[in-house]
């Protein structure tokens, strides 16, 4: 695996207890035993209905409004760190 070769020495994986996510990490620690990881229930993903897999500027946001847009900004950026 790839990715197992590319982190570096010493990271620590944090991932989403989602069971795709812990199947990899299994893996990765399968290849490469010293690496640390853990479940972080803040990266849990988010539904995003009928948005889901849309990019952000093709999204009509006249049908979400401010608060919907702050709310959908902050859940994709707490996703991504």
């Amino acid at each position: 695996m790839a990715l197992a070769q590319a982190l570096p020495p010493g990271v620590r994986v944090r991932l989403s207890p989602k069971l795709r996510c812990v199947q990899l990490a299994k893996g990765l620690q399968h290849l490469r035993p010293e690496l640390h990881c853990h479940n972080d229930v803040r990266l849990v993903e988010k539904n995003f209905g009928q948005w889901e897999g849309q990019r952000w500027d093709a999204i009509n946001k006249a049908e979400i409004g401010h608060r919907g847009r702050m709310r959908l900004a902050v859940s994709v950026v707490a996703h991504r760190q």
